[in-house]
């Protein structure tokens, strides 16, 4: 151990530093004692310094040069001496330890064709680039190439995954029918889907919607949460309560017509499909036997004697309950039927009873117009042995 020269510190023998007061131990090594250096004239020493760096440059280059002929001339002949071996040279064995090797991973073979295709490009007589025909592509190793494809591959979608396109129009209103068609069956069993189109007086109403697109399984998951988008079943039997039909159940046939169906994009720019279907339907007579009175064929004699005021059209119940609409009245009526038969104002029997409601309806009819009428119920009157018999009437 010695002190520091400067502040005193124990330092190592053969400290040359002192960390503590940062100053050194011992003058600076030189190479070049600097008193020579001092004592040389300056001139001078440029010029010797000058003389040994291009001699040193001469040397280096020499070297340089030597060297890479010498790995040329050996790289030639490796490449004709390789060429001058038969592979049927070599021994089985050799051929046979070979093939049970274990092969190159993808990155050398693809390294290797590269420095095949490097060589390939140097020429024999000592050119560095000879013609373009001197290249075989054969140099080129196959399992590069198949590493190329694989990387393509990677870089796009799995093909076993399923890609689900977007529902085309057509596809999407099939599913939204079918779907309500399910719900008709399940509510109404006893209306019947017919494909054939009803006319104008079996329109109910017209249902339109913009819903946006989606894959076959995005409709499948809206329809487990929420249902159809559009309420086709509802809109069909909307104000067809059994009261409409005199509580003897609802029969007939009912059709959606399809008006509209596209693809378009909103006012936001987002793809939606566009729906706009009308509401048709036909329900069947009361077929029935109500105090004595055949149902059906009361309301045929009395549309017999209408028509010779109007033109009956089939529209009922369709606007059944509505007091106007499209230029035409929609209203309720009832006539009493006495039972006992005791009271000589009131219908005692059915001819009776169907002079009394054409007296009523020919009230409201024209010449010409257009006409329908309906029985709807029975309820009972006000007084004993007295019922009411209500029908329905659309004029136009």
């Amino acid at each position: 151990m010695k002190p520091c020269k400067h502040c005193g510190h124990v330092l190592a023998d053969n400290a040359r530093f002192c960390l503590f007061c940062m100053q050194r131990q011992e003058a600076s090594l030189s190479l070049v004692d600097p008193h020579f250096v001092s004592s040389f004239p300056r001139w001078k020493l440029r010029a010797a310094v000058g003389t040994a760096t291009v001699a040193l440059t001469g040397i280096l280059s020499a070297v340089l040069i030597t060297a890479l002929s010498q790995i040329n001339s050996s790289g030639s002949s490796a490449l004709s001496a390789a060429s001058s071996i038969d592979s049927s040279s070599f021994p089985s064995s050799v051929s046979s330890a070979s093939s049970m090797s274990s092969l190159p991973s993808k990155a050398e073979s693809a390294m290797t064709a590269s420095s095949q295709l490097e060589g390939a490009r140097k020429d024999p007589s000592g050119g560095l680039y000879p013609s373009a025909s001197s290249v075989s592509e054969s140099n080129i190793s196959s399992d590069a190439v198949s590493s190329k494809e694989e990387f393509m591959d990677e870089s796009t979608p799995n093909s076993s995954q399923p890609y689900e396109k977007i529902m085309t129009p057509q596809e999407m209103i099939a599913e939204i029918i079918s779907f309500e068609r399910k719900t008709m069956e399940e509510k109404y069993p006893n209306l019947a889907w017919t494909d054939t189109d009803l006319g104008e007086y079996s329109y109910v109403t017209n249902e339109q919607i913009y819903y946006e697109v989606k894959t076959p399984s995005e409709w499948k998951a809206d329809c487990q949460t929420s249902g159809s988008p559009l309420q086709l079943a509802e809109a069909t039997t909307h104000m067809l309560m059994p009261i409409a039909n005199g509580g003897y159940g609802i029969s007939g046939q009912y059709h959606w017509k399809i008006l509209d169906c596209k693809k378009m994009t909103d006012d936001l720019g987002t793809e939606v499909y566009f729906f706009k279907i009308d509401i048709q339907r036909k329900i069947d007579e009361v077929d029935t036997v109500e105090y004595g009175i055949h149902t059906l064929s009361m309301i045929q004699n009395i549309r017999s004697e209408l028509s010779h005021t109007g033109t009956r059209i089939d529209i009922l119940p369709q606007y059944d309950g509505i007091a106007s609409v499209q230029d035409a009245i929609c209203l309720h009526f009832s006539v009493a039927l006495d039972l006992s038969g005791s009271v000589k104002t009131l219908a005692s029997n059915q001819k009776e009873l169907e002079a009394k409601v054409v007296e009523e309806a020919q009230k409201e009819l024209y010449a010409g117009c257009l006409y329908d009428i309906r029985f709807l119920y029975t309820r009972p009157g006000g007084e004993n042995n007295q019922v009411n018999f209500y029908f329905a009437l659309y004029v136009k």
